[in-house]
């Protein structure tokens, strides 16, 4: 009994290995959400949002970051971010301050936007 046991999780352990695809890359312009308010290298901020899939601190509206991939956009390229946003190596902020949907931590009040540029 307990070889068979011992079969079935080798092979269930084998076939779990065989269904987990590489992780892809993300591509230029590709959205995703993650927990916490931040961005993964080479992301930014474009919103702030709210996942029931991610915890949610006492008092907080939004637990959750809309991030887009930048990394290899050609130099010269805009995006709009949240000011809260990180700067990805190679962008340079070229203006910022004005009033951007979605980028606020504050229910119901606009946020604080940034323009980015692709330099190198």
């Amino acid at each position: 009994m307990r070889t068979l046991r011992m079969a079935l999780i080798a092979f269930l352990v084998g076939v779990g290995m065989l269904a987990i695809p590489a992780a892809a890359q993300a591509a230029p312009g590709d959205q995703s959400t993650v927990c916490g308010i931040g961005a993964p290298s080479g992301s930014v901020i474009i919103y702030y949002t709210y996942s029931g899939a991610c915890y949610t601190p006492p008092g907080a509206v939004y637990n959750a970051s809309r991030v887009m991939q930048v990394n290899g956009y050609p130099i010269g390229t805009n995006v709009t971010a949240c000011s809260g946003s990180p700067v990805p190596a190679g962008w340079a902020v070229v203006y910022s301050g004005f009033m951007l949907t979605g980028c606020s931590l504050n229910y119901g009040y606009p946020g604080y936007g940034m323009v980015l540029t692709r330099q190198s």
